[in-house]
């Protein structure tokens, strides 16, 4: 069980980068703005976190595994797109916090370690399965690299529908094809099959 004084520094700190990152670029935050912002040591950030960047991904992967917790407990079994409209609902209650994931050039590392966090929690569901040829960790990342290019647009839009809607155009558009593909897997050409691997971060 995580000590309640480091929870406590850890949303001081994550709340600290937001507030800053809505008020400039995030490459030019230093992790001396955000112990200031926060009230909290400088050599503290490091007992926590070895970079900025460590502490972005870390509130976006906590993030995405409150919202797979949330449509486990509401749901029985997997609801695609149960779960993916409590993700634009998530989006659009922290548009600031995705938008500098998505649109940040400075985020690049942090927006490349949570697509393959998407893509890990895509690959668990995906083993489950009994699928084609075709290497589940190639669908995997796939599957999420196309979830974010979606929620990237729609934020660009300026959230122009709304997360029901948008759950729904991610499983047509997105899973549905996907599906599709793997259904017909006997009519590509065969391909050897090999062992997933995990995402790098």
């Amino acid at each position: 069980m995580v000590d309640k004084r480091v929870k406590r520094t850890h949303k001081l700190l994550a709340t600290a980068l937001l507030e800053l990152a809505s008020e400039q670029d995030y490459a030019s935050i230093t992790i001396k703005d955000i112990t200031e912002r926060a009230d909290v040591a400088y050599i503290t950030f490091f007992r926590h976190y070895e970079t900025k960047d460590e502490l972005l991904v870390t509130v976006l992967e906590e993030i995405t595994q409150e919202i797979e917790s949330i449509a486990r407990a509401n749901q029985t079994g997997f609801d695609h797109h149960y779960e993916a409209k409590l993700v634009f609902e998530h989006v659009q209650s922290n548009a600031r916090l995705y938008a500098l994931l998505l649109n940040n050039s400075g985020a690049s590392k942090a927006r490349k370690s949570v697509k393959n966090s998407f893509a890990e929690t895509i690959l668990h569901h995906l083993e489950k399965h009994q699928l084609s040829d075709i290497p589940i960790q190639i669908a995997a990342n796939h599957i999420a690299a196309s979830f974010l290019a979606l929620i990237e647009w729609w934020l660009d839009e300026n959230m122009p529908y709304p997360p029901e809607y948008m759950a729904t155009i991610y499983v047509q558009m997105i899973l549905k094809p996907f599906d599709g593909l793997l259904e017909h897997g006997d009519d590509l050409p065969q391909l050897k099959k090999q062992p997933a691997k995990s995402f790098s971060k």
